[in-house]
This record gives structure tokens, sequence and C-alpha cells, in this order.
């Protein structure tokens, strides 16, 4: 904690021995250690080229389960810092997804919600986590537009992520019926105009999704004659891709997924 303080916060972090003893760190560690983490995490936040590294290092979903559990305030506060300068964090080339999305698809806002609602000596903690609650908001409703979803199919190239989780189908399932469920047609194509895995994979989960979410989802898919091409895919050779397409043919089958799904 003290050397990331120092002008040779790189150096420091650099050293493999270093950064091991704070990823180290779980939620189940003593507060005082928790602080010291959260601590170390918010000086390498200020840096442009440790940061971005982070993503891949699953801090965000740690730092989640830190919030969830911890009710020390001090370390509460040093969290919601930490959480607040992750969303200035910028992608890289070589880190490019960000860590705002790994904060988004993470329901680190469920946390914050429930933070709000707990009983705190210090009462600027309220407002300290009202500010961070918007300001992820924002970034929820941001990474869960429809025109996002739209720029990234037009991409030819999807990923899993907070457009393609239950909130955003909750938000936009009747959107897709724009231009004659034009984004939908867009799906089915993709099961057979792209030889990328997770595309494949993300694409027939979706189609799953507008089945049994929209009131005439399994009607367009039949008129979108797609059925074929997701029974096709569940004999490919990467695991992803098989499970999807499973599910995704069950969805278009059966009259009653939610129903099954729940037992």
């Amino acid at each position: 904690m003290n050397l990331l303080k120092s002008d040779f916060r790189k150096v420091a972090w650099n050293n493999a021995d270093a950064q091991a003893c704070v990823l180290a760190v779980k939620k189940e560690d003593n507060p005082q250690i928790l602080y010291k983490y959260m601590f170390a995490l918010w000086m390498v936040s200020y840096d442009a080229q440790i940061a971005p590294t982070l993503q891949e290092r699953d801090v965000v979903p740690n730092i989640r389960g830190i919030l969830a559990t911890c009710r020390v305030e001090k370390v509460v506060r040093l969290g919601l810092v930490v959480i607040k300068n992750f969303l200035t964090v910028k992608a890289t080339p070589e880190n490019p997804k960000a860590l705002t999305e790994d904060i988004v698809e993470t329901a680190t806002l469920d946390v914050l919600n429930q933070l709000e609602i707990e009983k705190w000596r210090d009462h600027d903690l309220y407002e300290e986590i009202r500010e961070v609650s918007q300001a992820v908001g924002v970034q929820v409703s941001a990474l869960s537009s429809f025109e996002k979803y739209e720029k990234e199919m037009a991409s030819g190239s999807m990923s899993w992520g907070p457009l393609h989780s239950n909130k955003f189908w909750g938000e936009n399932v009747s959107k897709f019926e724009q231009n004659q469920f034009g984004a939908v047609k867009k799906l089915c194509a993709l099961l057979h105009e792209v030889d990328d895995n997770i595309t494949r994979a993300v694409a027939c989960h979706d189609i799953g999704e507008f089945a049994v979410l929209h009131p005439l989802g399994k009607k367009k898919i039949a008129e979108f004659d797609v059925k074929d091409s997701v029974m096709a895919l569940m004999d490919s050779k990467d695991r992803d891709v098989r499970r999807e397409a499973l599910l995704c043919c069950q969805k278009i089958m059966l009259n009653k997924w939610q129903d099954v799904s729940q037992k």
C-alpha cells in the first residue's frame, strides 16, 4: 500500500509478488486487510496504463463481493471511491473491455442500492453511496441501449455482456419490432454469415430470448425459418455454441418455457 502511494508506483505494481499480494485478498479477509486492498486499488486506478489491466484480474467481482458482505464504514467508503474511479478508466487495444462493463455485468448497482438502505453511523456515507449509484446507473443505461445493440450486431461480432442480459431483454424486447423485425432477421442471418463461435452462441441465446419474451416471438421465428440453422449448430464442436443452440431450440419449440426453466 505504501509503495503504491509513491512515485515509483508502476515499478512496484510490475513486481509479480507485489501484484500477487494485492490480488490474493478475498472478501473473507479481515477488514484491515480489505481496507489496504481497496487502498492499493485506489492508487493504481489513477494510472492510465495499470488500471485497464485490472479488467482481466477479476477485480470488480471481488470488490462487489466485499461491498456485499463488509459493513466496516472505512472499507465501504474506499470501495465506493474505487468504483467511481473505475468508471473513468478507458479501454485500450490491449484491454478492449473497459472496467465499466465489468461493473455493469456483475450487477454492482444492486449491491450499491442495498448499501443505501443499511444503517450507517456516518450520515455523509449515504450521499456518497447515492452519488456512486447514480454514476453506475448512467453506465447501466448506456451499456444496455437498443441502439448500441444494433451497432454491435451490425459489426458482425457479438460478445457476452449487458446487451444480452435479462435486464436488457426486459426493457427492449418490444423494440425488436422496428423495421419489420429487422434486428431479428439480422440475428438469424448471423448464424451462417459469420465464422465466429462466440457470435453464434450469443445470436442463438438472443433468438431464444426473443422467441419466449415477445408475444409474436415464436411466430416470427417460424416465418424467418431459422430453426434448421439452430439445430445444425447443435452439432458444433464448440461447447458454448452447442449449449446455446440446444437452449434456443427448446425455447422455440416449447410452449411453456418459463414453467420448464423454473422447474
